[in-house]
């Protein structure tokens, strides 16, 4: 009897060791799942159309975690105070409230990236899909949300670019660093040729919009561009990126409907 009761309790202290394992594999290296968005009415794919549906693209630096909760759809996002180090598109200053929609529950890391859904493995590439970081500085792209003054990364992966993970950095290194960063070149030279959102063009929200500058300006940021176009060895004419997660009839009527936006042609 005694034989049997010493089993009994080594098989409950085995499992309860193994449960802690688990949970803390959990919080080191987090089980992430993704929401289901559905087709997107862009293309993230291609920089002209990401920066045209975006309000402000700026660098920031992550100062501290300042809120979660769940929108209206139950979906769950978190909440950041950003400092603004550059502004791409827009004229950020000071400090600025990021929502990104993913957040923890019960040890899980939901998020709402492009058009997934089930279980995302870890790769190597794990901070992609991960909570933005305090202390880490990245270029954002953003929405503003004029009902609660806050700036909504989009829901794609190139949302957010990591540009340095040194909380010592000052402001001056991180621009310097944020200046010959690809990817914000890349967006720079895009601004200067993006595409409008139609629906925004219909409701006329437009905001911070390239032909909205003044024209010294506009010719400014155009002679960057063509600076950006030579170190990055880009032709003048590139041919529109794959259209993934687009649905055709949504998008050719808002084409229809507001050419212009400038949209190109959906692919039936």
């Amino acid at each position: 009897m005694k034989k049997i009761h010493y089993l009994v309790l080594s098989f409950i202290i085995v499992v309860g060791l193994a449960g802690i394992g688990l949970r803390t594999n959990v919080i080191k290296l987090p089980i992430i799942k993704k929401g289901v968005l559905g087709q997107l009415a862009y293309n993230p794919n291609d920089n002209k159309e990401l920066v045209g549906i975006a309000s402000n693209i700026f660098v920031g630096k992550i100062l501290r975690q300042i809120g979660t909760g769940k929108d209206d759809l139950g979906s769950l996002y978190t909440q950041f105070e950003v400092e603004t180090i550059d502004n791409i598109k827009g004229n950020l200053t000071n400090t600025v409230t990021v929502t990104q929609m993913a957040g923890y529950k019960n040890g899980i890391l939901y998020t709402m990236e492009e058009d997934g859904d089930g279980l995302v493995e870890l790769t190597d590439k794990k901070n992609d899909i991960l909570l933005l970081q305090p202390g880490s500085t990245y270029l954002m792209v953003t929405r503003h949300n004029e009902n609660f003054m806050q700036y909504a990364l989009l829901t794609v992966l190139k949302s957010r670019t990591l540009i340095s993970n040194d909380k010592n950095l000052d402001n001056i290194k991180l621009k310097d660093l944020a200046s010959v960063n690809e990817a914000v070149k890349k967006l720079r030279i895009a601004y200067t040729e993006e595409i409008l959102f139609a629906p925004s063009v219909s409701a006329g929200n437009t905001k911070n919009s390239f032909i909205s500058l003044p024209t010294e300006e506009q010719e400014k940021l155009k002679a960057e561009a063509e600076k950006y176009k030579k170190e990055l060895n880009i032709p003048d004419y590139e041919p529109t990126p794959a259209r993934q997660n687009i649905i055709p009839e949504v998008l050719q009527q808002d084409i229809d409907a507001h050419p212009e936006s400038q949209l190109p042609q959906a692919v039936q």
